[in-house]
């Protein structure tokens, strides 16, 4: 959970903290070229105002004088450094303030402002009347003035921080009210219903994604609770049945006891009828098909009475032909009560099997 938390909110915090940073630096780039503007703006005028001064300087006065006049104007402006360069560019004038900057460097904004010549100015520059300009070039150093700018860079560095710690926590309350605490919830509640209870309860706040999953998760274990009591209630009417045919099974226990009585009564009374020669010689197959019958009554029976421990199979080699003749000639005589002609097409040679003979013979005299 932590790591799906992280994952979600370091690209959210990286985002803050680099938005708000870029904003920062171009907002004091903005700044400082606006103080730039407008100290380069307002030396630009006074160089316009100097250019004028020094010209008639030069008309009117001795040369000296321009070097006087450019270390005066330096010093009252409190520039840097001051540079006059004539038209035809061999004569230069460089002032520079006497303030050591020992303890830092300067920073420095040069101006640049071009003196249109006039026909005066030719009376000393002879040399080449195509030179129409000269210049003045001041350097300011400005560090005074973007100190503010760079106070307030701090300051506003501080509130960008600020800010994005306070939007940090924000976001991480979110992350963890909105996504750690639903999934940690539906978590829980996977838990337990993995450790067999299914009476777990989720309530579903959100409408959002996470609001979707806990639905289909609460739709899911309405659909196993039914299922669980759809089994229960099987497994309720499997044991009414079992019970049921336990009670019957007993029943039957009783009846088969009542019935082998009889059966063996009536098999002892066949086995003496024979001892004593009192069955014909026509009846002898009836005789041995009727003892068989009852040999076989009485497996069923005792089959009945081991209902929970069947007779095990008693595999051996049979002759399938004379074992489908058996089962016919038992059912010959209801099959003529009944009008029925039963027709056999069986092969001549003995078909050798390996089966139970009593349970062969059951099924296809079950089938007849």
């Amino acid at each position: 959970m932590r790591s799906l938390t992280w994952k979600i909110a370091l690209p959210i915090v990286v985002s803050i903290w680099f938005f708000f940073g870029v904003a920062g630096y171009f907002a004091y780039l903005g700044r400082k070229r606006t103080v730039e503007d407008l100290q380069r703006a307002a030396v630009r005028t006074n160089l316009m105002v100097t250019a004028r001064a020094l010209r008639l300087i030069m008309l009117t006065e001795p040369p000296e004088h321009a070097r006087v006049f450019l270390e005066t104007t330096l010093r009252e402006l409190g520039w840097y450094q001051l540079e006059a360069v004539s038209p035809d560019g061999k004569h230069r004038v460089i002032t520079r303030a006497s303030e050591a900057h020992a303890e830092r460097v300067p920073e420095l904004l040069q101006v640049h402002y071009a003196i249109p010549a006039e026909s005066a100015c030719y009376r000393c520059h002879e040399a080449d009347r195509r030179l129409t300009t000269g210049s003045l070039m001041a350097s300011v150093d400005i560090h005074g003035l973007l100190a503010p700018v760079r106070t307030w860079y701090r300051r506003s560095l501080l509130v960008h921080f600020l800010a994005s710690v306070l939007l940090t926590l924000m976001v991480h309350a979110s992350i963890v009210r909105w996504v750690k605490q639903p999934l940690g919830r539906l978590i829980r509640s996977m838990e337990e219903v993995a450790q067999g209870n299914l009476n777990v309860t989720l309530e579903v706040e959100s409408r959002d994604e996470i609001g979707t999953v806990a639905r289909h998760y609460t739709s899911m274990l309405e659909q196993l609770r039914a299922y669980q009591q759809e089994r229960e209630r099987r497994q309720r009417m499997k044991l009414r049945r079992a019970e049921h045919l336990a009670t019957v099974g007993e029943m039957a226990a009783s009846l088969a006891h009542e019935i082998k009585n009889p059966l063996a009564g009536v098999s002892s009374a066949l086995t003496i009828l024979k001892e004593h020669g009192m069955i014909v010689p026509e009846a002898q197959d009836v005789h041995r098909t009727i003892q068989e019958d009852l040999q076989r009554i009485n497996r069923v029976l005792e089959d009945l009475l081991l209902y929970a421990r069947p007779r095990p199979m008693e595999r051996q080699s049979l002759d399938l032909v004379s074992l489908v003749q058996s089962v016919v000639n038992r059912l010959q005589p209801r099959a003529r009560s009944r009008g029925i002609q039963v027709e056999t097409r069986l092969p001549s040679e003995p078909v050798k099997v390996h089966g139970d003979s009593n349970q062969l013979h059951q099924l296809l005299y079950n089938l007849g």
